[in-house]
């Protein structure tokens, strides 16, 4: 997969997920939420408005022109986008007669059914939507004081002044109970700590039910919480585990905080850095199913011959990394054109005993050894058959590892984004860089990870471009 194909990916990733729940958020109409159950996995409230505007899209009276990008997006949307693609079809075609800032997205039972889910939204202009339903041709079927369009791909209904969205092929009686509120008692209206989360002036209010409910009842009902704001040049995210009754639970209490003395090692030439803070005890059995996951039958056998090593761990794990060669050569990813840090804490006699295992094996890799000036007190060097140097060493208790010697003089500007954290990740990647010029992106990104005993944050902004953030990732999409 070459750097635009991966470029386009993240990118469809990002947006698929923004265009689906993101918004500014006012207080919810109570009238929503009453008719949302309470067991629905995934609730989340969306302003069209803004997510348009964002997008670029130019607004007239009552209709709205889609910008480039997002028309293309529409009208050949790839396949995972093509629920966003005719979710925004459908709410442009009633723009000007619904209230889009302001819309609830539910999800019955979405990971087994993508007809399992609905929005619903307030009616500004019932008149309004029926003329837009019946110039698409699309008739009125409905009874008992509800009005049902069904179109080819959305089921559009009316009762009083709320409206709903529904997929077409939706069984009927099931689409009918959507329009029918439950007892508020079984509705998320009735979960006061949901309710003022989905109240929260964010760019995405998306509460999504925990495992707690197979069988943990001290967790029943409790949701991850994720709050995005999406701003011109910024996408943040904040995610919380929270109770029905808004009490808030700690999720990284396996993990301690991160020591930011590896941050001395770190040069401000390096671009990003990530550091965890492990405990003795943590589990690392899931690790190698992890790795099969993501990396396939290699990179769980590597992880698994890797992990008495890992199981020793008992602080801060830490990794860093930037360019050494200048554009294009650092397009070519490898131990010549990247520098690299790792660090990792553990007892001494387990560093030792480490430093041991790879003076052993560093010959049957072809390596030399190299003297060093200083004659390497704690630290070792390597020389691989390719000319590559490499160290090791007990360095302040870590054992360290690296491409170029260990000083810990070095200056960067990562420390705010790792103290006091749990674990944390910071990437900065400026406009005009060699990085930029050798993986030919059209901008610079800044990307900060942080998380704390019972909170993640998130930020996303974009650097040598005055375009929206929206704007730019539906741009590399195209």
């Amino acid at each position: 997969m070459n750097t635009k194909q991966v470029m386009r990916w993240l990118s469809t990733a990002v947006l698929c997920a923004v265009l689906m729940m993101a918004g500014a958020c006012s207080k919810v109409e109570t009238s929503l939420l009453d008719t949302v159950p309470k067991s629905a996995p995934v609730v989340a409230v969306i302003d069209a408005d803004l997510l348009l505007k964002r997008a670029g899209c130019q607004f007239n009276g009552g209709t709205v022109q889609l910008s480039p990008q997002l028309q293309k997006l529409v009208d050949t949307p790839a396949e995972s986008s093509s629920v966003v693609a005719s979710t925004l079809r459908m709410l442009v075609d009633l723009y000007g007669a619904v209230d889009l800032s302001e819309v609830v997205f539910v999800g019955i039972d979405p990971g087994q059914n993508s007809n399992d889910t609905f929005l619903t939204f307030m009616v500004s202009d019932r008149g309004a939507v029926v003329a837009k339903m019946e110039s698409l041709g699309v008739k009125n079927t409905g009874s008992d004081g509800v009005d049902v369009y069904a179109g080819d791909e959305w089921t559009v209904a009316m009762r009083d002044a709320q409206g709903w969205l529904i997929p077409a092929g939706t069984d009927s009686d099931k689409a009918r109970s959507y329009f029918t509120a439950p007892d508020r008692k079984e509705s998320i209206g009735a979960q006061s700590g949901i309710v003022d989360f989905l109240n929260t002036d964010n760019a995405v209010n998306l509460a999504v039910l925990t495992s707690g409910l197979q069988g943990n009842k001290d967790d029943e009902g409790r949701r991850a919480c994720i709050g995005v704001k999406v701003e011109e040049s910024v996408i943040g995210m904040r995610m919380q585990l929270v109770s029905p009754d808004g009490a808030v639970s700690d999720f990284a209490s396996d993990y301690q905080e991160i020591d930011t003395d590896f941050l001395r090692y770190v040069p401000g030439s390096y671009i990003g850095a990530a550091a965890v803070g492990f405990t003795s005890s943590f589990d690392w059995s899931a690790l190698g199913t992890l790795a099969a996951m993501v990396g396939g039958r290699d990179a769980a056998m590597i992880t698994q011959m890797a992990m008495p090593m890992l199981s020793k761990i008992d602080g801060t794990l830490a990794v860093a990394a930037g360019p050494a060669g200048g554009a294009p050569a650092i397009a070519d990813i490898n131990l010549k054109t990247w520098n690299f840090l790792l660090m990792a804490h553990m007892q001494q006699a387990d560093v030792d005993a480490t430093l041991s295992q790879i003076e052993a094996m560093a010959p049957q890799l072809g390596a030399t050894q190299v003297k060093l000036e200083d004659g390497g007190a704690n630290v070792s060097a390597w020389r691989l058959p390719d000319g590559t140097e490499l160290y090791a060493g007990n360095v302040d208790g870590y054992l360290a590892l690296s491409n170029r010697e260990f000083n810990p003089d070095s200056e960067n500007s990562m420390t705010e984004t790792f103290e006091s954290m749990r674990v944390a990740l910071a990437v900065n990647i400026p406009a005009g860089s060699e990085v930029v010029k050798a993986f030919n992106l059209p901008f610079g990104f800044n990307v900060s990870v942080q998380c704390q005993k019972s909170s993640l944050h998130v930020r996303f902004s974009l650097n040598g471009t005055d375009r929206s953030v929206l704007q730019a990732l539906l741009e590399l999409m195209n």
